[in-house]
């Protein structure tokens, strides 16, 4: 299921583990006792840093921890250790995760991670400004002008008349 037909790794279905992992992690951080169950969102794949190959005759171990948590949002850390690496992970990925709330499909609260280590510090920090720049960039993009309603008509035409081509390429007009 790993090997691709050359032979190598499917990094596909590599990253399609890891998120599954980081799923199970965010739910057992998002998980209360008496509470209906956690409904979290695979928001972003905020970071593939692939330090070393990976080989298929060697076993891999993953693993993972959550490093931020926001108001609505968790990140976590994934890491894909090998045995002729270890114990300097082959890969790291970062996963970030959406707590919506199971009934209203809104965000909800996350409970908030509590940092212990210097390097989980450092984790927590460096996710932080990660954040802080992304709901600047928000905030910036929220002055930008709209469209004008002529604007947006023109738009939803041309959309439409595009369609055509992406749709049945064969039938539209070649002539200008």
């Amino acid at each position: 299921m790993y090997r691709n037909p050359w032979g190598f790794l499917r990094m596909g279905r590599l990253l399609e583990d890891l998120d599954s992992l980081a799923g199970s992690i965010a739910f057992a951080h998002c998980q209360v006792p008496g509470v209906p169950p956690p409904l979290l969102v695979t928001a972003a794949v905020d970071a593939i840093e692939y330090q070393r190959p990976a080989v298929l005759s060697a076993d891999m171990a993953c693993q993972g921890q959550v490093v931020y948590t926001g108001g609505s949002s968790l990140d976590i850390r994934m890491e894909l250790l090998q045995e002729p690496h270890a114990p300097s992970p082959s890969l790291v990925a970062l996963f970030s995760f959406v707590l919506l709330d199971p009934i209203t499909k809104r965000p909800a609260k996350v409970p908030q991670l509590q940092p212990v280590t210097p390097q989980e510090q450092q984790w927590a920090a460096e996710r932080a400004a990660v954040a802080a720049a992304r709901k600047a960039a928000r905030k910036a993009a929220q002055g930008k002008p709209q469209l004008s309603p002529e604007q947006q008509l023109l738009l939803q035409e041309a959309l439409a008349a595009s369609r055509l081509l992406l749709d049945m390429p064969a039938l539209a007009d070649p002539s200008p």
